[in-house]
């Protein structure tokens, strides 16, 4: 209650100072107005206040102020449009009260140790025109803008102050800016960049910290998007930073994983470490506008998704050797009514990032180590326009007609599937040729004649090829799409075979079931554009986008649904979020790309926006592909760091340990010792079952010097120092 006195009575004295301001024992006469921007907006007789427990009159227009308790807030109430706005104010640990007047350009505060009033900043001067502003000077020497917001920091005790275009902090006396190039009151501020905060135009109107002092305020030139300032960088958080009205297709960044949207997910891969990285086509966009294609990343660690590489906006010129987050992605339509094409990305283990750009007909790479993107392949923005598309040329100046999806392998080779030319590519040593396809397009569709009986890869008519695996031993495997088909190219590369499909499609989806031949007459595929291989249990695993399943080709060579089933789910049923093995009742809709890791299939359904993860139902203890692989201590038998790294997992909870290794998960290390000694010095024996450095060895009552080998304490005997006397009598007598 003192507290919210003290702040109307400040305010009631400023009022009074506007036309009779004292200050360090002079006066002058100054016009002023308190007119402070209204924020909330809302009549006064619909706003509903908490705990009112003050209130004055400004003298010179009627204009009310109250304090309300419960916001630790004082509102100001226009005594013309009776309309109530926040205002500037703000109570440091102290109790001392900041007060911005506007009227003059003076931030004030009052004193909580004897009631005195003291100008903190500004110099009763014309508002500051310039863009220094006294910035790096005292804080009583410089001059403000209007300013919407006061914060004081958590920690520091700094006081923050919201101008029209930037964020200004004073401390110790000295005023800077912390955020906001003056002027600017529009931000090119891309997606998920972490950006020089000094040059980025703002718009703020409200403060505030986090516990631990980390900045947030919001922004009125991107649309009210939240920013936050950390470690010296400034970024969006949330909101809409191009257009003014709700985006179906972006929420913002650092969000859960299930809460972020994503325009048209058709790609997934998943990094060494297990961070998530998706591939968003985004939807329309027309040249210099918006458009929502990107690369989102979910960190494993910190379980949130962002914008890895993209912008809101489409260049229509494109830099080289750009930063990741200002880097232009191009949104490009399905190639059919219905079809979803992939998105290809590709993430190599030291955290290099290569992405096709479909619609401006390039590959380009993210380099970790420089942190920015680049063409590696391909000419922007401009099309191949005949079949050749300069195979045998570099890659850097040859041409795609759409290339789509992707794969990179440990020494470099990058394969590509350039769909519309019909051809599968290999990129080597910067030269660009074909691997198969005549690029010529299948003019029956399913149909074996396009392979004009031929097993060699280039003699073959290819439709659309699109999702892409390849191999250790540099087997490839790809969809050839439109011909509703899986193929092979051996890995000397001279051999093309059909692994999974046969003539015709599986448009109804009744040929969805069990295969016994993944090739024969009944096994059908209707659209596959996602493949991936499990190199341990030859398993394939088949994205079959018509028939809304996940099939799998097992290494038996039979073809099963793994999950889905025909129809695929629509937007209204409850299915939606469900799974299904086969023979059950949920449902896929058009599953794009798929990736497989450990002993999970994931999944995009660019129709639902979202990426899914299929987990095979193994008994306990067991996983892997075909649910044959033991976890011991929740780690699969085929990870290096099972039983501690220092054995082998042969059955559930089963360790068979290597020399020098003992233990139930093998963590205790035994090696360098002689026989029934342990630790890292060797000091450690056992007796009994029990180790040496174990209190209650030996019974409690001696030492262990070497293995069951007890030095029993007084009046303790026995092997294991179990045997006492009592009155001349042993323990272990019955008598």
């Amino acid at each position: 209650m003192q507290k919210s006195f003290l702040l109307i009575s400040l305010l009631c004295v400023i009022a009074f100072l506007h036309l009779f301001p004292v200050e360090g024992g002079t006066g002058q006469t100054i016009v002023g107005d308190l007119n402070i921007d209204p924020v909330l907006g809302l009549d006064a007789s619909e706003t509903r206040f908490r705990y009112l427990s003050s209130f004055c009159l400004d003298p010179r227009n009627g204009d009310m102020y109250v304090a309300d308790d419960h916001f630790n807030k004082v509102f100001k109430i226009d005594h013309q449009t009776n309309v109530v706005s926040w205002f500037a104010v703000a109570v440091d640990s102290n109790d001392n009260i900041y007060v911005m007047d506007n009227g003059v350009y003076v931030l004030r505060m009052i004193r909580a140790s004897n009631g005195n009033i003291e100008r903190v900043a500004g110099t009763y001067t014309t508002i500051c025109s310039d863009g220094n502003c006294g910035d790096g000077g005292s804080a009583l020497s410089a001059k403000l803008t209007a300013v919407k917001n006061i914060e004081i920091h958590p920690i520091t005790g700094d006081i923050y102050l919201a101008e029209a275009n930037r964020i200004r902090k004073i401390s110790g006396g000295i005023i800077s800016t912390v955020v906001g190039a003056f002027g600017r009151n529009y931000d090119s501020l891309v997606t998920g960049a972490w950006a020089n905060p000094l040059d980025v135009g703002i718009a703020p109107t409200r403060i505030s910290f986090s516990p631990t002092g980390q900045l947030y305020f919001n922004d009125g030139s991107s649309y009210w998007s939240m920013r936050t300032l950390k470690d010296g960088l400034v970024r969006p958080v949330s909101g809409f930073l191009i257009s003014t009205t709700d985006r179906f297709n972006y929420n913002g960044e650092d969000l859960l994983p299930t809460k972020v949207k994503l325009s048209n997910p058709t790609s997934v891969f998943l990094d060494s470490n297990g961070n998530v990285f998706v591939g968003c086509s985004g939807t329309s966009s027309t040249t210099g506008g918006e458009n929502d294609a990107r690369i989102v990343k979910v960190d494993v660690n910190s379980n949130t998704a962002s914008t890895f590489i993209g912008t809101l906006t489409e260049a229509s010129a494109i830099s080289e050797n750009t930063i990741r987050t200002k880097t232009s992605l191009k949104p490009y339509a399905s190639i059919y009514t219905g079809l979803y094409t992939p998105f290809g990305i590709h993430v190599t283990p030291n955290g290099d990032v290569y992405f096709a750009d479909p619609s401006r007909y390039v590959i380009r790479m993210y380099n970790a180590t420089l942190g920015t993107v680049s063409t590696i392949a391909g000419t922007m923005n401009t099309v191949c326009t005949d079949s050749i598309c300069d195979n045998g040329q570099p890659a850097l100046s040859a041409h795609f007609k759409l290339p789509t999806s992707i794969f990179v392998t440990d020494d470099g080779t990058i394969y590509v599937s350039d769909t519309q030319l019909h051809q599968i590519r290999k990129i080597q040593n910067g030269i660009i040729t074909a691997i198969a396809g005549t690029g010529t397009q299948c003019t029956t569709a399913g149909s074996n004649t396009c392979d004009h009986g031929s097993t060699s890869p280039l003699r073959v008519d290819l439709y659309t090829p699109m999702g892409i695996y390849v191999t250790k031993s540099g087997e490839v495997y790809f969809a050839d799409t439109s011909n509703h088909k899986v193929r092979k190219i051996s890995s000397d590369g001279l051999t093309i075979t059909t692994v999974a499909g046969s003539a015709g499609n599986c448009a109804s989806g009744t040929c969805a079931t069990f295969s016994a031949s993944a090739t024969d007459s009944t096994a059908k595929l209707f659209y596959p554009t996602g493949v991936v291989v499990n190199e341990t249990s030859g398993s394939i695993y088949i994205a079959d986008q018509g028939t809304h399943t996940i099939r799998v080709v097992s290494s038996n060579g039979s073809m099963s649904v793994y999950a889905g089933t025909f129809p695929g789910m629509a937007f209204n049923d409850a299915g939606a979020t469900q799974f299904s093995a086969e023979g059950s009742s949920k449902y896929l809709n058009l599953p794009t790309s798929i990736f497989l890791k450990d002993n999970s299939i994931y999944v995009t359904e660019p129709v639902f926006g979202r990426v899914r993860r299929v987990t095979q139902n193994c008994r306990a203890g067991y996983g892997g592909d075909n649910c044959e692989t033991p976890i011991c201590f929740e780690i699969l038998a085929t990870y290096s760091t099972v039983c501690s790294g220092n054995g082998a997992c042969i059955e559930s909870d089963t360790c068979q340990c290597n020399a020098g290794s003992s233990g139930s998960n093998c963590s205790q290390t035994t090696s360098n010792c002689r026989s029934g000694f342990y630790g890292s010095n060797c000091e450690i024996s056992n007796c009994y079952g029990k180790f040496s450095n174990d209190s209650s060895v030996c019974s409690g009552h001696g030492r262990c010097n070497s293995t069951d080998s007890c030095s029993c304490s007084p009046n303790y005997f026995g092997g294991n120092c179990q045997i006492t006397t009592c009155f001349n009598t042993q323990s272990n007598d019955s008598s």
